[in-house]
């Protein structure tokens, strides 16, 4: 696929991908969705990427991985990435968790970094 420049190619784990949109109301999805559709057409833009943090207060450990929010520039919804390396050397942002940033107090859902922590964290990366 030839992106323009200033955007990065995106893969997404089918059953972590299939797992995400299953937890999501159904606007999430749709938004999720056309999100990904997108981002396989056309790769990420660079310039929305942030860094997420490595030690949150929240608890997540996310290093070296970046994020992204959902509608920019500060939308509910984000996706989080961990850049990886394909067979022929080139590198992409590998997807590890779409979802809601931040859920209300009280939630008992996992937000998208605690998705992306604990797949990062058990994936032994």
């Amino acid at each position: 696929m030839a992106l323009k420049r200033g955007f990065a190619p995106v893969a997404f784990d089918e059953l972590a991908w299939q797992d995400d949109l299953r937890k999501a109301s159904k606007s999430a999805r749709r938004i999720g969705e056309e999100t990904r559709s997108r981002l396989e057409r056309e790769g990420q833009a660079v310039d929305a990427l942030f860094a997420c943090d490595e030690d949150a207060r929240d608890g997540t450990s996310l290093p070296g991985c970046v994020k992204v929010y959902i509608p920019p520039p500060g939308g509910p919804l984000g996706l989080v990435y961990r850049l990886a390396k394909n067979k022929d050397g080139r590198l992409y942002l590998d997807h590890l968790a779409f979802g809601v940033r931040h859920n209300p107090p009280g939630s008992a859902a996992e937000s998208v970094y605690l998705m992306a922590h604990r797949r990062l964290h058990l994936s032994g990366s």
